[in-house]
């Protein structure tokens, strides 16, 4: 599963989000570009512990399921639920939302490449390795920026 800690994904992502514009439709789901932004957003803060977040147990916490998840199967188009948390951020500025989300980018990037990272706990999944946070925070950057054909 690719990971946001490899430079060349890294890379990737900010391209991507670089070619994103505020007027972009949705080929999927219900969020417009600037509130996927945010939402990104607030699911990097999540991860950085800068937005805590209940975790609820579910069949997600399951090992099996959650490895699965991550790095096999992949996210459904459509309205899946998320943590009310992870749309507190409202959209602001196009630009100072990109600039925000690059800088939340480099942190998570920075702490991955860490010899010892703290994560917070995910909401669904629970406890993460390093390496689980890495690809999915790629494999849902991912799925939100096809979202938009990006």
């Amino acid at each position: 599963m690719p990971s946001v800690f490899t430079p060349e994904r890294e890379a990737d992502l900010r391209a991507r989000v670089a070619r994103l514009s505020p007027e972009a439709r949705a080929q999927f789901g219900t969020l417009n570009a600037p509130r996927m932004l945010c939402h990104l957003i607030d699911a990097y803060r999540n991860a950085l512990g800068e937005n805590p977040t209940p975790m609820r147990k579910s069949v997600l916490s399951n090992p099996l399921v959650r490895w699965l998840i991550i790095h096999v199967v992949p996210f459904p188009k459509g309205n899946a639920k998320t943590a009310p948390s992870f749309l507190a951020t409202q959209p602001h500025d196009w630009a100072a939302d990109v600039a925000r989300w690059n800088e939340l980018l480099t942190q998570i990037v920075t702490r991955g490449r860490d010899a010892s990272p703290q994560w917070d706990v995910h909401p669904a999944f629970g406890v993460l390795s390093t390496g689980d946070w890495g690809a999915l925070i790629y494999k849902h950057t991912d799925h939100h920026l096809r979202q938009f054909g990006v």
